[in-house]
């Protein structure tokens, strides 16, 4: 997929708290932007157009209840469940 480079103005301290954010969650200010312009789309218009499969999957699973885990009682059963593939 070819990108483009954007230039435009935010205010500091709120770039500062969204860079915080989005490093909290996992994402950078580039992946977050691109993910907030997909949502942003109207769906009948972004078929073609979606460069996060991960992020669709997860969502798509969640919405339909399947390879969901948990609850777990603790830290460790969460832990040992995430790394149970590898």
């Amino acid at each position: 997929m070819a990108t483009v480079n954007l230039n435009f103005s935010v205010d500091e301290n709120i770039l500062k708290l969204a860079n915080k954010h989005f490093e909290n969650i996992g994402l950078n200010l580039n992946e977050a932007f691109n993910n907030f312009l997909l949502d942003s789309i109207d769906d009948d218009n972004n078929e073609n157009l979606t460069g996060w499969p991960a992020t669709e999957k997860a969502i798509y699973d969640c919405e339909h209840n399947i390879n969901m885990h948990g609850p777990f009682n603790t830290f460790e059963e969460m832990m040992a469940d995430i790394y149970a593939d590898d």
